[in-house]
């Protein structure tokens, strides 16, 4: 049986009904849920890191979008961060090429990790951005051309 990359493992901080949440997967899933549990907003979280159609402007996130049991996030300085880790990627030799600078090691197996931040520029004024980067190290911007190679439609 041939398995293609997938999502393994999900963990969001901050992002609007997700305090700090961790969620282990397998190759097909299927989501489940009464009204306003947050499905969407999972499936938004995704989408800013993988949707290669949506815009900077809809990737850049505002004082709303963060959980709200937090008191003035933004002028408190607090981070939103939404982190994705594949698996079975090996067999692919476009994934291994375009994003192996993204692999690292989780529950002792390589797998890919990619990383939405969304954060105070500067401590002394309200300037967020955001970044979206892989594995580690957030100078290593995860761009259009490695979404395209990742081909996950919305």
């Amino acid at each position: 049986m041939n398995i293609h990359p997938y999502i393994c493992k999900i963990h969001m901080k901050n992002f609007r009904n997700f305090h700090d949440v961790e969620f282990t997967l397998s190759e097909k899933q299927v989501l489940i849920g009464e009204n306003a549990v947050g499905k969407s907003n999972l499936l938004f979280a995704l989408q800013l890191i993988l949707d290669p159609t949506l815009s900077e402007k809809d990737r850049m996130l505002e004082e709303s979008d963060f959980w709200e049991g937090l008191e003035y996030p933004m002028e408190n300085g607090e981070e939103i961060k939404i982190e994705l880790y594949f698996s079975n990627f090996e067999d692919n030799p476009n994934i291994l090429a375009q994003l192996t600078d993204a692999t690292v090691m989780l529950d002792n197996k390589e797998t890919i990790k990619l990383t939405y931040k969304f954060f105070k520029k500067d401590e002394n004024r309200l300037d967020y951005s955001y970044v979206i980067f892989k594995g580690d190290d957030e100078s290593r911007t995860f761009t259009y051309d490695d979404r395209k190679i990742l081909n996950i439609r919305f």
